[in-house]
């Protein structure tokens, strides 16, 4: 299922018609969905034998609600179903938390309600308090659905999951989410009646992140009531910007092509009512974002519209090539609520006279850092940090994929894994050398200078744990070069296992782009070398 995410990505990303790419899209979230049952499944055995681990950091929780919700659309769209989100004033937003964990649970009962709500409607209802330094958060997922007998809800968090019948409202994901629910130290609750639909209450009790809340508010505070326009032809790609633009109190437009995009702009300017910013992604406009960045410049009436390119990796170079041509700045996806409304509220405060001047605002650089209580169980001396495909930008990341300098051997045997990761590699401008077992990839790291080496755990011959040792071995220069683990595992015993042989950071398969990317930005610096 890796292998076939794998290549749907590269498919994506190649020029398809908008047919095309609507079928690339339902294939995606059809291999998402298989993946998340089979991650379920594995995450209920580890929960039941305590083995699962939170990883607790910041995050926002209403962003978080905002995104699930949009992310569901889709599979509402195919049901029939009204799926809507309602956050009461005065939540909490930044909190201590599991935030995957977190979304896991929402993601659960989300799903459930629109399966069993078909061509009826879902309402995520979040509200919190808070009293000194924690948060009680509760989230209330309802449906109009058949509803539950008392016998059924009994059975519905029975141990044995697979008793429970097709009109429970749940089966395996709800029971997970039970499971994580309290893993959390919260509680997952069941109201229905036959015939009156379902909710599901979630309620956990979270820290709150000092310090971050202040920041992001002021952040919001700039973007309220802004008008923002969002140029994105992907469906799912616009939903969830769109909540999330909405989330900060935006006023949001949306269009499909460039061509559209300036048309727009230039009624709004003349209606008196400007736009403030414009949100472009780089795959809608293709390779002519700088062309339409100096499109913009060029018309009096626009000029002063603040413009963000949101993409799938922009290297240094290319970023300056774009601020040149007058983007005001770039982003990087996948982007959490608290890059973008920092990169949106940078681009607002600059006078309008000055937009399209002055260096570009790298966006996943305004992520600040903030401390966080360690996982339980998190080694004193650090952790290997493991790069999923949702996982945010670091602070202290910073991009040095470009020019093709960057030199990569790639340690897979499995052909469509090496075609995959191949193309990944060569779009971010890697120069990449490709062997199939660890005895060569000893050979070659012995024979030749790497910048990095994406190393297979798995792979005939020698495996990569026993590569990584023998290369750590060769000679100081060896010693250093930068070694990232292909892994099927997150668990935190696999991770001491890969840093003890010394590996130094992971990417879990399905391998997407945003994983690629991101592992190659967190090289330490000081480890650029230009190869010859």
């Amino acid at each position: 299922m890796s292998r076939v995410m794998g290549m749907a990505h590269l498919l994506k990303d190649s020029a398809l018609s908008q047919v095309q790419q609507g079928y690339v899209e339902s294939l995606m979230r059809s291999s998402q969905m298989m993946m998340t049952f089979v991650t379920d499944v594995l995450d209920l055995s580890k929960i039941e034998s305590g083995a699962l681990q939170l990883i607790e950091a910041p995050f926002d929780v209403r962003a978080a609600v905002t995104e699930v919700t949009a992310l569901c659309q889709a599979q509402a769209r195919e049901h029939g179903t009204t799926l809507d989100a309602h956050i009461k004033d005065r939540t909490p937003s930044w909190v201590v938390g599991d935030a995957g964990r977190f979304r896991q649970v929402l993601i659960n009962l989300v799903g459930n309600g629109i399966r069993f709500a078909p061509s009826g409607r879902v309402d995520v209802r979040l509200e919190g308090t808070r009293d000194d330094r924690d948060a009680t958060v509760t989230i209330k997922v309802s449906d109009n659905g058949p509803g539950m007998d008392a016998e059924t809800r009994r059975r519905l968090f029975a141990k044995d999951h697979t008793t429970v019948s097709t009109l429970a409202g749940g089966g395996l994901g709800i029971s997970m989410a039970k499971h994580l629910a309290e893993l959390m130290r919260g509680k997952l609750e069941v109201n229905s009646l036959q015939g009156e639909g379902t909710t599901f209450t979630f309620t956990v009790r979270l820290q709150v992140a000092e310090g971050v809340e202040a920041t992001e508010s002021a952040a919001r505070s700039t973007l309220a009531g802004q008008r923002a326009l969002l140029v994105d032809n992907s469906p799912e790609g616009t939903q969830v910007t769109r909540e999330l633009l909405r989330s900060f109190g935006m006023r949001v437009e949306t269009t499909t092509t460039a061509e559209e995009a300036i048309g727009h702009l230039r009624r709004a300017a003349a209606d008196g009512d400007p736009v403030e910013i414009a949100m472009v992604d780089r795959q809608t406009v293709g390779e002519q974002g700088d062309a339409f960045a100096r499109r913009l410049r060029a018309d009096p009436a626009i000029a002063g519209v603040g413009l963000l390119i949101a993409t799938n990796g922009t290297g240094a170079a290319e970023a300056d090539r774009l601020g040149a041509a007058g983007c005001d700045a770039v982003l990087a996806k996948p982007f959490g609520a608290q890059a973008l409304s920092r990169t949106l509220a940078a681009v607002v405060q600059k006078p309008r006279a000055e937009r399209g001047t002055g260096p570009i605002i790298r966006g996943e650089t305004l992520t600040a850092s903030v401390a966080a209580p360690k996982p339980t169980g998190a080694r004193a001396d650090g952790q290997i940090p493991i790069i999923e495909e949702s996982s945010a930008h670091r602070a202290d990341a910073a991009p040095r994929v470009a020019d093709g300098r960057l030199r990569v051997l790639l340690a897979e045997d499995n052909r469509v894994n090496q075609i995959v990761a191949t193309n990944l590699l060569q779009r971010l401008g890697c120069r990449v050398e490709v062997v199939g077992d660890g005895t060569e990839a000893v050979r070659q790291a012995a024979r030749h200078e790497f910048d990095v080496i994406f190393m297979d755990i798995q792979m005939p011959a020698m495996d990569g744990i026993t590569a990584t040792q023998m290369i750590r071995q060769l000679d100081a220069k060896h010693a250093r070069v930068h070694i990232i683990a292909l892994g099927t595992s997150a668990s935190p015993e696999e991770r001491d296992r890969y840093m003890a042989a010394g590996m130094d950071d992971v990417v879990i398969k399905p391998i997407t782009p945003e994983a690629i990317q991101g592992a190659l930005e967190r090289r330490p610096a000081g480890l650029e070398r230009i190869a010859s």
